[in-house]
Formats: structure tokens, sequence, C-alpha cells
């Protein structure tokens, strides 16, 4: 339609509108468009000057349809034929024609015809509220109307302009809703994902051109639970010059059945993509080299990433080649001999790589259907590894045999019963009986009594306790009726089977045995001897003091010379009386007779005033610094005195005269609970190397040379610390003097 055409459509009824405003016309300027006047737009609630043909018409017979597509002659139009005063034969017309006038006239080029209408109008509602009636009745009034709801498909129209729309029954249909029910809004049905998606797809309708319909999908909430795929198919009515009218017009259709089809066909694509995915990584992912055989061919129609690798090909160099690729050493094709037996047990052989390298593998096979063929499932397990393990095995289990035969220990391996399951040659010879005899007897039963019971409840014990090493030393009777001592470790192990087994290393100690009961006998009569020397000498030594004592009381003033030498002859006797006392005593420590301490609670400031006061350390030869209140501790006073003794001996001993006089201090730690007695002295000092060996037997130090001592006293002062929880601590320099610190738990 040319421009100037259109707008003198528009002129003509814009005249019409002002001049009658009670007269309803339509305008047709051609066969498909039909221009409305205002009054009846308003009554029809349509939403534009320009609507469809098929919209108007479904208001009218037929005939008249007919004559306005040019089927009946204009001079027959101009009176209402018989027939068009009879009103639309629906339940509730929304509006019935009572006369029609048509003439037709030329505008420009247009052929233009009019109608001049009277109408009775049933649509109150319609033309008062104007939304959602409209074009729900409109709808609802057309003759194809029940066909349009009974469809697989609704209809459903929106004016964005004047926000009104219309949806058929079907629509609810696909929600879940029967006729009886109310549904909710499809705004409220619609998943919230696709809301903006449905809003936006309107948008886009009302606002296009070109008439295109435009196609969605939106998920709704279905009453039953589920979702329901609705499919929606629109286009926008364009206006009479071209440009959007808001109006959309189109289809619903449910497509759940398809959507849901096409899920899982999709699920169905990607698990057999999946599946295939993952057959392919398991057969890369196996150690083994897998290889797939044409039945009849022999050809390699497959393998995996392993066989390539294990034989030094490309898979592409070996797909499609004879299996005879994969060469032996020095055999016939071992793939041909293997199929030859028809039968898949394992066989191993040695194959050559491409590099002509050598390798172990054990072949299997099986067989399978491969897109129709037979085929050959080869696979070959790389054993190279285990063949060098177990050669190796065998050479060290030659070597360790060897060792064994001719190790100097006895092995036995037992049962926990003791019954003997293997022995080491060397271990039966030593006993006198034939290794034949010996297995599957109890060993135990070559004890000596008194060791048989005891070996039973050692290894009771250890068994129960959980412990997996158990050390013995007992004796074996030899068929020639000797007993043998022997040393053994055993070791609680578990075997293959799951069996307890004990394994058991011996060493024949006779002799060492005999050597050490010989230096008891030895040790035992040294300590009778100077047990009985000791007290032999104690006696001319007791008759000569006694003697010195009357030589004393005789001799006056008048003879000093012969003083001297008395004084000289008394202080040798008593050195040589001390001497004799250590000397018992390290016998009696040694032999065991000497008694434990005797424990009692006893105040230390006490004890070492009484001890100074006896002339034990004078104030003359020792300074002496005590606290003013008692501290208390558990001591054997006189083994507490013993020790004293020695080490104020010591002190007076190696402290030259012009050196200052030697210390005894005793101070108390309360934190710690502890008094601490401390013997200094300011004289030789003791060597650095020899500090570690100082409380030995008979040691003395290398700068005591020309010092007379027996290297006893100390070695007794550390023994009676033992026994009175007493710690020591020692600390000397050489010419600077020594200090001893004894360490007494107090009360």
């Amino acid at each position: 339609m040319q421009t100037n055409n259109k707008g003198g459509v528009i002129a003509l009824a814009q005249l019409m509108d002002r001049t009658a405003k009670t007269t309803y016309y339509f305008i047709a300027p051609d066969k498909d468009t039909f221009f409305l006047s205002q009054n009846l737009q308003q009554a029809l609630s349509a939403s534009s000057q320009w609507i469809g043909a098929t919209s108007f018409l479904a208001f009218f017979d037929e005939k008249v349809n007919h004559w306005i597509k040019g089927q009946i002659p204009a001079s027959k139009a101009s009176a209402l034929p018989e027939g068009y005063s009879t009103p639309i034969k629906d339940s509730s017309p929304p509006l019935k024609l009572t006369s029609l006038n048509l003439t037709s006239f030329h505008l420009g080029s247009l052929n233009c015809r009019i109608g001049l209408l009277q109408v009775e109008f049933n649509l109150p509602e319609v033309i008062t509220t104007g939304y959602p009636l409209a074009p729900e009745a409109v709808f609802k009034q057309l003759r194809f109307g029940p066909l349009i709801d009974s469809g697989l498909s609704g209809i459903f129209f929106t004016d964005t302009n004047q926000r009104r729309s219309y949806i058929s029954p079907a629509f609810n249909t696909f929600r879940g809703y029967s006729a009886e029910t109310v549904p909710i809004p499809w705004e409220e049905s619609i998943l919230e994902q696709d809301m903006p998606l449905a809003m936006a797809y309107l948008e886009k309708i009302a606002q296009d051109t070109t008439g295109q319909p435009y196609k969605a999908i939106f998920r709704h909430r279905h009453q039953a639970g589920h979702i329901a795929h609705i499919m929606a198919v629109a286009q926008c009515r364009t206006t009479f010059d071209g440009s959007p009218s808001g109006e959309v017009f189109g289809l619903w259709v449910d497509v759940t059945e398809q959507e849901e089809l096409k899920n899982k066909l999709e699920v169905a694509v990607l698990e057999q993509q999946a599946t295939s995915d993952y057959l392919e990584r398991l057969l890369n992912g196996v150690p083994e080299a897998i290889v797939v055989l044409d039945q009849h061919t022999g050809t390699i129609m497959d393998c995996n990433e392993a066989a390539a690798d294990k034989f030094g090909y490309s898979k592409q160099a070996l797909i499609g080649k004879h299996h005879s690729i994969l060469q032996a050493t020095g055999q016939d094709n071992p793939i041909s001999k293997t199929l030859e037996r028809q039968s898949n047990i394992s066989d191993t052989y040695t194959f050559l790589r491409h590099d002509g390298s050598s390798m172990y593998l054990r072949l299997t096979y099986t067989e399978a259907q491969l897109k129709g063929k037979a085929v050959y499932i080869m696979t070959f397990a790389d054993i190279t590894e285990i063949i060098k393990a177990r050669k190796k095995l065998k050479q060290q289990e030659s070597l360790y045999r060897q060792l064994i035969q001719y190790s100097s220990e006895y092995i036995t391996i037992m049962r926990p019963d003791f019954t003997v399951l293997w022995s080491s040659d060397n271990f039966s010879k030593l006993l006198g009986v034939p290794q034949k005899q010996l297995l599957g007897k109890q060993l135990n039963t070559f004890a000596h009594p008194e060791d048989n019971k005891r070996v039973k409840a050692v290894f009771k014990k250890a068994m129960e306790r959980g412990e997996k090493v158990i050390n013995f030393e007992g004796r074996f009777h030899t068929a020639k009726g000797e007993y043998i001592w022997m040393k053994s470790k055993s070791v609680l192990l578990t075997d293959e089977q799951g069996e307890q087994r004990i394994y058991t290393y011996r060493q024949d100690i006779s002799q060492e045995k005999a050597i050490a009961d010989e230096q008891i006998e030895i040790s035992r009569l040294k300590s009778e001897f100077v047990s009985m020397t000791s007290h032999q000498l104690r006696t001319p030594i007791a008759v000569f003091a006694s003697n010195l004592e009357l030589l004393d009381g005789l001799l006056n003033e008048e003879h000093p010379a012969a003083r001297r030498i008395l004084n000289r002859l008394q202080k040798e006797s008593d050195r040589m009386v001390h001497l004799l006392d250590e000397v018992l005593l390290i016998s009696r420590l040694e032999s065991g007779r000497l008694e434990q301490a005797t424990l009692q609670k006893v105040d230390l400031v006490s004890v070492i005033r009484n001890f100074c006061e006896n002339g034990m350390c004078s104030v003359n030869q020792v300074r002496t610094v005590l606290p003013e209140e008692p501290v208390y501790a558990r001591l054997d006073k006189s083994q507490f005195e013993h020790i004293l003794m020695n080490l104020i001996s010591n002190a007076l001993k190696y402290t030259p005269k012009d050196h200052p006089k030697p210390e005894l201090i005793l101070r108390v730690d309360k934190e710690r609970s502890e008094a601490i007695i401390v013997v200094r002295d300011y004289g030789i000092g003791i060597p650095k190397e020899d500090q570690s060996k100082l409380f030995r037997q008979f040691f003395r130090a290398k700068n005591t040379v020309n010092i007379p001592g027996t290297g006893l006293g100390l070695y007794v002062v550390n023994r009676f610390a033992d026994q009175n929880n007493i710690r020591i601590n020692l600390d000397s320099q050489i010419k600077q003097g020594t200090r001893i610190e004894l360490i007494v738990p107090t009360l």
C-alpha cells in the first residue's frame, strides 16, 4: 500500500469519527485488513487500529466474509440479505448484527469497502474494564474455540501496551490443572531461573517488526510436583505503517516428553562416551600389555599404550600388522604356539623388544567379539623382574645355606611346643644326635631338668606379653651324657601359612661358663685368704700397739728422741689398722657379706659436729661451717661417717702444710629438699684424664705416686653413697684443689 493511500484512509476515518461519533463502521482497504471505528474498537476491546481479518470476521456470518472478499456483488450488499439479521448462534454472543450496509469506493489506487453496522452488544464488562476479559471473551466466541481448547497446543495473546493478556485452557492443562481447579498465574509456576528469560522474550517479540515467529522453552512447576517444559511460539502483529503494535500472538506446546527424551538421549550419549573413555582409560591404565587380534587373519586390530611401550613400537606401527611382528628369542612364534594349544593357560616366553633387548612375558588370551568380528584379547604380563628376583633369591638361598652350614652358631626352627622342624648340621653333631632323629622331637627334652622348667616358663610369659625376641641361657645334654652350656636368642615369627615359628640362634658358652665359675671360685678363695690374713695380722698388730702404749707410759720427757720414734711407730700402727679395716671392708663388699645400709632419721648437723669433736677433723686442721638449725635426712649413720672420714682424710693428705686448710660446709636447698655437704681442699688437685676413673678399686691418680695410699678410700665412698641414695659431684683443678659435693635428700 502506498503511503499517500494509507494516509487517505486514516484521514477518512478521522473525519468519520468526528462527524459520526455514534456510527459503527469499518473500512476494508484490502482483502485481509480492516480499519474499525473508535467506538467499534472500544466495543470489541481491540488494541489497535488494525487487526487481522480472522479476528474481526469471526463475529460475522461467513456470508459477510464472502462479500468482503469480493465473492458477493456490491449491488446486493446494500440491503441485509435474508439470514443476516439472525444473531450469531452462540450461548452468550458478545454482539449481534441487526443491520449491515455495504458499499465500495476507490481511494487512490485502493479499492476500499466500507460497512455501516447496527449491532447490539452484550459486553458491558469489556467496555468498562478492558482487561483481561476482552481478549478472553473474544477468543471464547471463536467458532473454532472448542477445537483450540481440546487440541494439543494452546493459544495466548498479550498486549504489552495496555497490559492485558489471554491464555487458553490448554496451558493450564499442561501445568496439571483440570477445568474444576483454579490455576495459579503463570508468573508463579515458572521457575525463578526462567522468569527473566520469559520477560525478555515477550519484550523482544513486542518490539519486533519483522513478523518472524520466535520460539523458546520455559520450565514450569507441574501441580504433581515435576517440571513441565512448555514451548512458546509467538510473533508480534505490526501496524498498518509497519511499526510494532505490542500485540503478541502465540501458541503453547507441551514438550515435556520431548525434552525428557532429549535429555535422556544426551545422558545416554554422554554415558556412552564416558564408557568409551573409561574403557580406553582402563585399557591404557593397566600395567599389562594388551593386544587385540583378528581370529581369522591374526592381524593386530588394537593395542594399549603399555603394549606399544613394552615392545618398543608405536601403536600405529603395530595396528594392521600380523602378530608375528612380536618375536621371541630362539623359539617359534609364541602366540601361534599358545593359540594352537587352544587353552588360555598362561605360558611364559622370552620376547624381544624392537631394540633387541629381551624380556620375560607371561601370555594369556581370551576370545571375544569386537565390532562384529571374532577376536583374541592377548594379555602380556611382564615378569622380567620376578624372574630376575627368583634367580637372585636362588643364589642368595644357596649362599645363606652355605653360611648357615658353616656358621659357628647353632640354628634351629621350632614350633611353639619346641618341636624341631629344621636344624643346622653343626647342632645335631654337637648333641651327637643324627639330624633325622632330631627332627620332629621336642628340643626341651634335651635340656637340663632345672632349665627345662625354666625355659617353658620364660617362653610362656614372653608369648603372653607379645614379646618377639627371647634371650635364654641353659644346659643341653649330649648323647654321651655331658651337659653343654648354650646362650640362645630366639625370634618369634609367623610363616607364609600363618603358623608361629621359633627361630633360635645358639652359641656354646661352656668354656666361658667354666672360666666364670673358676673366677668365682678364685674370688671366693681370695676373699677367704684376705679375711684370714687380715684377722691373723690383727693379732700381732694389736700386741704391737699395746706394747707401744706401755712404752709410752714408761718414757719420760728426758728422752725426746725416743718420744719421736715412739710417735712415729704409733702413727704407722694406726695406719696399718686402718688399712686392714679397709681390706676387710672391701672383702665383705665383694663377697656380698656386707649388710645393706640401715636407713634411719638422723640430724646431719649433729652427726657432723660429733664426728669433728671425736677428733676426726679438729678445728686446727679443717674449717667447718654448719647451720644452727637441725637438718634431717634418712641415712645409715655408720656408713655416712665412714664417707666423711675418707673424704676428710684425703683432703688432709693431699693438701700441703703451707696451703689453706680444707673446708667442711653444710648448706640446705629448701626448694629441692636437698642438703649439700661440701668437702673442699686447696691441694695438688686431680688430673682431668684421671677423674673418670677415680672411684675405681685400687686406682690412684698419676700425681700421687709419692704419697702413701691404697686407692680403696673413694671406692668405699662410692659404694656407701649408692646404698644411702647420695649423689656425688666432683670438680678438681691441678694445683688448685678438689671440691666434692655430697647431695643428700632431706626430710
